[in-house]
This record gives structure tokens, C-alpha cells and sequence, in this order.
């Protein structure tokens, strides 16, 4: 989350750029006090929230844009290619020995084919994402034997899946075996079969012979070639065909994140633009029912489900368009405002989860699109909640907590004591105090290192609330030895930040002009000891 507290952050954070200067006095033998700058810096909104985050208006005021996706629909809830093993075998029946001369054929190509049940799903083709083939033979024929695999609808780059297999001779004490796998990655399968109508059917063929290279060797009755291959963890980056009908219902929530670091405290926004979307990124048709949504504070347990018409009522989303690879989705967009909803207060319940309840409907009218459905891997249906809230609100004790790792050890090791001056010259319209906490293993507090008084003040603003002069504070932060000790054994710190906007509860609002100026000077005893 990113928040208005976040330049007091990186100031406190500053406190720590006196012990890299250590270097600076050379190696004296004595113990020494210096007054030094350690840090000057201006800190405006660009430090605060990445640029991807905000946006300035016309006015020069600024607005949070956050994005939050609720729910996805993609195609691993529609259908799931099943791993699948198939057996072939070749077992001499013959009751004489059989001759066989190098070259000879143990299997001929015949075409086979395998249907998959794909979970209603009728798919003609697929261009497959991940996935793999495992071969495992078992030969008890006394001589080398190749075997040529061939998926003849499989193309990657324009050539059929073919591979030749090397298996080992069997011996008098059994048969050899021999196992490999082959990556399927980039393979556009065509799956209609034979007769080119069909679906969910792999058609492969298979092909053994004793190697040309070898010796006349001898095969007995029941003599065997086994053949073993399994299509596994197959993952689609495309697939085309019908996708049935089904209803699929889903209530869950979904992570928020804008207020995650604020733990106490009251925050009042002036105005929230929020666009509620149902993106439909596949080529399938779709109903959607939203039946509820809701803020919720996991820290209070305060919940606030939203009130608008859209909650309950039944939205029809047509099939996206597939321009020859690139995806045109189709969105359906509800407003939620102040006056149309009760956004204002789920926002001000400074939420960390949305609760939703989704039932999506997946081709209601049955395969009207001739079976040319279609879905991309990552796309399918979504709902998103797109918001802008202009920075304009009014805090009242709005506390965040922020923890960072902690090790000064090494370059704290001659500093006897230090006060470090706070010079913080305010341009923005809220007060802020600042603690920072020292952390034991179990992030139990074990010291503070701010004193009593850790107050920078706020800017003056006038009647609009808008500001006048920026204005400075100074604040004396004392470290003696007992301090010191305590720091060098911490490994981590919290940042504890309480905020109150200027005249709460009237709203203060943000322009892309403010900034605080802050220089933090180090006056210090450091002791390095004679060689």
C-alpha cells in the first residue's frame, strides 16, 4: 500500500545514514565529537506513490488509481486435459521359433486413436502450453529394436511430432526397458481425428522393427514388445471447439491491499470513482449474477456489503472476438458513485478483503457458435473493480505500521553516543507523529527510539483548506550508549506513524506541488582505539 505517511517513512529511515559516515574522520586515537549533515532531501507525492499509481488533474491535484481484481474464470474451470496412458503390445503366438532378420517388421504404423473425456468439453484443436509424452517399453526380444512414434496432426513449426527410439536388446537373464519423455511445448494438435469431424481424439501411430544393423536373432511364442506412452500435465495455451454448458459458483474473497499497513485510526474520503467490470476475454457466451460484495476489515471485523442495483441481477456478456490471435474482449461496466451506492462507506471501512458470491453461466444457448468456442491461456472471464479516488480526505489518528529490517552492528561498533536534529520543513496539510520501535526475535518492542515529543507539525492552510507556507519543525532525537546497545543487537524496526489532516473533519486535498523539505544533522562521539 502505498499512503500520505510514506515520506515520514523514508525520513525515519534517513536516521540511519549517520553511521555510514564513520569514514569521513579518518583514524584518529582519540575520542572525537563531530556536527555533520547526514541527510537533505525533499520528498513530494512521486516518492510517496509509484507514478504508475497517480494522476494529476487539471487542477494539479492528484488521484489514486488502484486496480483489484475480484474474480477470474479461466479455462482450467472449464476443462482439464486428463493424463492418459496408452498400451501397445505385440506378443508372438506363433508355437515355433520365429526367424527374424535385421530390418524386419514387429509392429506395422496402423493408425490408432484415443478419446479423451475432457469434461463435456468437445475440442478440435489445442496449441499446448506445457506439457509432456513419457514412453516406456519393455522388449524380450534378444536384439536391438527401433520404434518410430508419430503423432501425424501434432506440428510444431510446421513438422509432425516423430521420434525414434534406440531399445536395447533383451538378455538371457530378461528383458531390457527403456523409459524417456519428450517436452510437447509449442504443439498445435489437431484433435478431430481421422475423419477430420471428430473430437477430443489424438491419433497416433507406432511402428517397431529389429535393427537393420543388427543380427538374425530368434523369437519365441509369447515372446513381447510392449509400448507405453502417457500424455501428461497437459496445459493448453489455446484450444478451439465447444465448451459445453455449465454453471459455475464461486464465494470467496479477494485480497485489498491499498489499506493493508493501517491499523487504528478514522479516514473519511471526499469522493470514490469506481467502475465495477465484467471482462469476457474467451469466445464463449455467458450470464453472470453478482450475488453480494463486501468490504471487509479483518482487523475490526467490520463489514460493509455493497448496496447497488448490479448486486443480484443477472448480466448477459457476449462471446470476445479472436482478430487472429489477439483478443478483443467484451466488457460489461456498472458506475458505482456516492449517489447511486454505498461505495463511500466500504471504503471507509478501510477494507483488506472484498467477500463476493459470482455464478457464471457458460453457454446458455447451447453451441451456437458452430464449435468455435475459444480460450487463451491467463483469459477467460473476470471481474475487476477499477477505482480513482481523488486525494481529498480527513484523517483523524489514521495510524500505519510499517516493519523494515535492522543491523547497524558492524558500523555502530565505535559510536559511543549521538543526537541526531530533525529538520523537517512541512509543505503538506497533515500533522504526523513518528515512533520507531526495536524488535526482539519474536517482533516484541524492547525499546523506542523517538522522544516524547515526535510531532511534525502541519502546514498553515487557508479557508479552502489549501496550503499557505510550508512549515518547519525540528526534532532532538538523543542516542546514548544503553540506546546504542540495544540497536546493535536488533535486527528489525517498526515505524509507527499517526496522521491528522489540518481542521478534521473538513477534507484536505492534494496537489502535485507539495513536498516536505528534510534535513537530518548528526552531532556525535565516535571512538576508534590507537593501533
Amino acid at each position: 500500500m502505498k499512503n500520505p505517511g510514506r515520506p515520514l517513512i523514508f525520513l525515519c529511515l534517513c536516521i540511519w545514514g549517520i553511521w555510514s559516515c564513520r569514514k569521513e574522520f579518518g583514524r584518529p586515537q582519540w575520542d572525537i565529537d563531530g556536527l555533520a549533515p547526514i541527510v537533505t532531501t525533499s520528498l513530494d507525492f512521486d516518492n510517496i506513490l509509484a507514478d504508475s499509481l497517480l494522476q494529476e488533474n487539471p487542477d494539479n491535484s492528484l488521484t489514486l488509481v488502484y486496480n483489484n481484481n475480484l474474480y477470474s474464470f479461466t479455462a482450467d474451470s472449464l476443462f482439464e486435459i486428463p493424463d492418459t496412458s496408452i498400451d501397445t503390445a505385440y506378443v508372438w503366438q506363433f508355437i515355433n521359433p520365429l526367424i527374424l532378420n535385421p530390418g524386419d517388421i514387429l509392429i506395422a504404423g496402423a493408425p490408432q486413436n484415443t478419446v479423451y473425456n475432457i469434461n463435456g468439453a468437445q475440442l478440435r484443436k489445442v496449441i499446448i502450453r506445457s506439457g509432456y509424452m513419457k514412453v516406456e517399453v519393455k522388449n524380450e526380444i534378444r536384439e536391438v529394436c527401433k520404434v518410430i512414434y508419430q503423432i501425424p496432426l501434432a506440428t510444431k513449426n510446421s513438422q509432425p511430432f516423430s521420434k525414434l527410439i534406440t531399445i536395447p536388446a533383451a538378455t538371457t537373464s530378461g528383458p531390457s526397458f527403456f523409459t524417456d519423455t519428450f517436452n510437447l511445448n509449442g504443439y498445435t494438435i489437431d484433435l478431430t481425428g481421422p475423419s477430420g469431424n471428430g473430437y477430443n481424439t489424438v491419433s497416433y501411430s507406432i511402428t517397431a522393427y529389429v535393427d537393420s544393423a543388427g543380427a538374425q536373432t530368434t523369437v519365441n511364442q509369447f515372446d513381447s514388445v510392449g509400448i507405453t506412452n502417457s500424455f501428461l500435465d497437459m496445459v493448453p495455451q489455446y484450444a478451439l471447439g465447444y465448451f459445453g454448458q455449465g454453471i459455475y459458483a464461486s464465494a470467496d474473497t479477494s485480497a485489498f491491499t491499498m489499506f493493508n499497513r493501517i491499523v487504528d485510526g478514522t479516514l473519511r474520503v471526499d469522493s470514490v470513482n469506481i467502475k465495477l467490470n465484467v471482462i469476457n476475454e474467451a469466445g464463449i457466451d455467458a450470464r453472470f449474477n453478482i450475488g453480494s460484495l463486501t468490504s471487509i476489515n479483518s482487523r475490526t471485523g467490520s463489514s460493509v456489503p455493497l448496496s447497488h442495483p448490479v448486486i443480484g441481477s443477472t448480466v448477459n456478456i457476449t462471446r470476445a472476438f479472436d482478430a487472429a490471435g489477439t483478443v478483443i474482449p467484451t466488457i460489461y461496466s456498472t458506475a458505482l458513485y456516492r449517489w447511486n451506492s454505498n461505495i463511500i462507506p466500504m471504503i471507509e471501512n478501510l477494507p483488506d478483503k472484498i467477500g463476493y458470491s459470482v455464478n457464471a453461466e457458460v453457454n446458455p444457448l447451447g453451441n451456437i457458435s458452430g464449435s468455435n468456442d475459444f480460450i487463451y491461456y491467463g483469459m477467460g472471464l473476470k471481474v475487476n473493480l477499477d477505482m480513482e479516488i481523488p486525494l481529498s480526505f480527513a484523517a483523524d489518528r489514521l495510524t500505519l505500521v510499517d516493519t523494515v529490517d535492522l543491523d547497524i552492528s558492524a558500523e555502530a561498533e565505535n559510536v559511543n553516543s549521538a543526537t541526531l536534529h530533525l529538520y523537517a520543513n512541512n509543505g503538506f496539510p497533515f500533522e504526523t507523529s513518528v515512533q520507531l520501535y526495536l524488535l526482539d526475535g519474536n517482533n516484541a518492542i524492547v525499546d523506542s527510539i523517538m522522544p516524547a515529543v515526535n510531532t511534525i507539525d502541519e502546514a498553515p492552510v487557508d479557508a479552502n483548506n489549501i496550503v499557505i507556507q510550508p512549515k518547519m519543525t525540528r526534532l532532538v532525537i538523543p542516542l546514548d550508549a544503553n540506546k546504542l546497545a540495544v540497536m546493535k543487537s536488533t535486527r528489525k524496526m517498526m515505524i509507527k506513524i499517526k496522521l491528522n489532516t489540518a481542521n478534521y473533519p473538513q477534507y484536505v486535498k492534494i496537489y502535485s506541488s507539495y513536498k516536505i523539505d528534510v534535513q537530518l544533522v548528526g552531532d556525535f562521539n565516535y571512538h576508534i582505539s590507537a593501533r
